[in-house]
Order: structure tokens, then sequence, then C-alpha cells
């Protein structure tokens, strides 16, 4: 069986890594093929995101934060229009060839900012499509600060939904979402992690945490890009300075550039050869979210990274994100907390009770194994590509 995968970006980005690019092995282990064909460059991130230079560090996409930036996102998003006119064009005719494939696998839409009766048209002699969301990509049309282009896109993912084969989703927020705008064969793919390469380097780190403390302050972590650190990490920075300046914490971030400069903090390039230690370098993960339209149906993939490192968490209860602040196994996984005082609180607690931390991270990675394994989502996604090609 052969696939054509329309992704949005290469392998470094998050979102089309996350979401496509890490299943091919285990999906050419079940007899399905698949050629990637992204819309925008490794380049196209590189220019996004700006150089790295000694002092700041960036790191690729993965979908930004909040409705309101969302909004704000096109005039971002254009860091260099010949690599984004190649990409569309390069895209039309790669949607042109896709009758020689049995299925479509689409990542969101395959025209980003056209609209649906051109994807439609299109698509007109393609294979039956899988469309794929890890996030609500469709707030960035219904929200957007231009009133010609919310009248224009506003319902394109209607459209999109109610003509897709099948159509995937990271979370049970946006399945219902999906099947709210028309989806009538909507599947739950949740976020899957290379367990096994995580906790390669989990182990690795294990045994010197228990038999070596280390010495100085809590190692607080937190990853992802300039734009996610500059929508979410304000709301807690007076507290983690406050904590810094006692001694209670360090902040580590990881591809945040530049971003939030008043926060006190070491700060780390990112890359897909150094994220996972640097990830498990950390004592715990945060993930401070905004209670929005958007962040209610992100995908908890932050927290994720760090309890698939056997760290335990820290985040704001919104959206997916609650179910982590479940017992697993009759024990706890991570903590929540709504607003500053519960962020100082559980940080500082989790400061002074190392073995508590611990624990919790190695049931965090139980968690991770049994939910978020490549292979475990891979059998989802091979049904669904399978079930899409009986339908052309």
């Amino acid at each position: 069986m052969n696939v054509l995968v329309l992704t949005r970006y290469e392998e470094n980005g998050a979102s089309s890594r996350t979401r496509h690019y890490q299943f091919e092995a285990c999906l050419k282990q079940r007899g399905i093929s698949l050629t990637f064909a992204p819309l925008l460059s490794a380049r196209y991130l590189n220019n996004l995101y700006g150089k790295p230079n000694s002092n700041s560090n960036h790191a690729p996409d993965k979908q930004s934060a909040a409705t309101s930036l969302a909004s704000s996102r096109p005039a971002r998003a254009l860091p260099g229009s010949q690599s984004i006119l190649g990409g569309y064009f390069k895209r039309l005719q790669d949607v042109l060839r896709a009758r020689h494939f049995d299925v479509i696998w689409c990542e969101k839409e395959i025209l980003p900012f056209f609209p649906a009766w051109m994807e439609n048209f299109l698509a007109l002699a393609a294979p039956p499509i899988v469309l794929d969301f890890d996030d609500a990509w469709w707030l960035s049309y219904r929200k957007h600060k231009n009133k010609l282009l919310r009248a224009v896109l506003g319902r394109k993912f209607e459209t999109l939904i109610s003509r897709a084969a099948i159509i995937t989703a990271s979370n049970s927020f946006l399945v219902d979402d999906i099947r709210s705008m028309g989806g009538s064969d909507v599947r739950e793919v949740p976020v899957a992690l290379a367990t096994k390469d995580y906790a390669a380097v989990a182990e690795q780190t294990a045994s010197t945490a228990i038999l070596n403390p280390a010495s100085g302050p809590l190692k607080v972590g937190w990853i992802g890009t300039p734009i996610t650190a500059r929508c979410y990490l304000p709301m807690i920075t007076p507290t983690l300075n406050r904590l810094s300046d006692e001694n209670r914490c360090e902040v580590h971030l990881i591809g945040a550039g530049d971003s939030v400069p008043e926060l006190k903090a070491r700060r780390y390039e990112w890359s897909q050869e150094n994220e996972i230690a640097l990830i498990a370098s950390h004592d715990i993960g945060i993930m401070p979210l905004h209670e929005d339209e958007f962040s209610n149906r992100k995908s908890a993939y932050k927290l994720l990274q760090y309890m698939a490192c056997g760290k335990t968490v820290i985040g704001s209860p919104v959206g997916i994100n609650q179910n982590l602040f479940e017992p697993f196994n009759g024990k706890p996984l991570g903590y929540s907390a709504r607003d500053e005082r519960q962020w100082y609180e559980r940080i500082a607690y989790l400061a002074d009770r190392r073995v508590e931390r611990i624990e919790a991270g190695a049931n965090c990675q139980n968690y991770i194994e049994v939910h978020h394994s490549i292979e475990r989502q891979a059998g989802i996604i091979a049904k669904a590509l399978r079930d899409a090609s009986l339908r052309r």
C-alpha cells in the first residue's frame, strides 16, 4: 500500500515529525510505504525562528499557542516569500500526481490560507484523504484579525472535514470539535513518543540521580519555540524569578531563544539530536497554559516528553493536561498549578522532596510506555489508512 504524506514541514518541524515522519518504520513493517511531500522547507523554519547566536537558541515548530497568537501568525510566518511560493508550487504538483497512490495522509490541510473549493477541485482525481490534527488549527481562521480572511476561510475546515474519508486527532477535545463540524469518521490518535529512545537516555541518568544527589537548586525545564515562550512563560515569570532568587530553582529553557528576556534562565539551542538529553538533564518539566479556546485543545506534548524521560511535571489544568494530574497505578504522575500561588507552592514542594519526585517520575515513564508509544499509535494509523483506501 502506497501513501502520499502531505506534511506542513520537513522532519525538523515538530508537528510534522511527531504526527507523521516518526511512524515511517512502524508502518513499513505493516506493509505501508510512505512518500513524504512537505509544503515548507527546513530553511523556512530556520528563517522563521532566526539564526541562533551564542546567547539565544531557537527551536523548530510546534504550533503557536493561543487564539490571540494564532490570529497574528501570518505576519510572522512570512520569512521568505520565495520559499513559500516554491513550496506551494511543489504542493500543486504533488497533489496532481496523487492519483498514483492509494491514500493521501494530510497534515491539517493541503493549501493553507487558500479556500476549501480550491483544495476540493485539486483533489477531484485524488485518492481518499485522511486528515490529521494535533491542534485546533481552524481557530487560526475563525479568530483571525483580518475580516476578509475570516469571511473566506472561517468555515474552511467544515468543508474539508466533510469531504475527508477519515479524520484523526490527537485528543478527545479535538475529536469532539471535528465531529461537531461534520466529521463522520473521526478517530483519536494520541501523541506518540519514541519511548525506547527516551527510556535509554533516562536510564543513563537515573542511577546517577539516585546514587549521587545533585547539588544546587531544582532544575526546572521548559521546551518550546520562541513563539510559545512569548505566549506562555510571562504568566509565571515573576514566580520563577522569585524561586530563582531564593535559590529554590534554576530555570532551563530549550528553544526559547531571546524570548522573555526578563526571565532568569539558562537557554539552550534545540536540535533533534540533543532534545532528549537536555530534557533528561532537568529535575521536573513545566507547561503553563492560558485558559482559552486554543489551549484547551492542546495535547500536552511538552509534559509527555518530560514524563517519557522519567520526570514528574507541573502544568496548568487546561484541556488534556488534566488527565496527567490523575493517579496512575495508584501513584501520582504530575501536579496542577492554576495560579501564581500554586505554581510557587508546587515547585517549592518538589524542590524539597527529591525522592518523591524521582518516584513520581518513574511512574510517569510507565504511563507513557503504556499509553503513548509509537508502536501503539502506529496500529491505529495503519487501520485508518487501510480503511480509507477501501473507500476509493
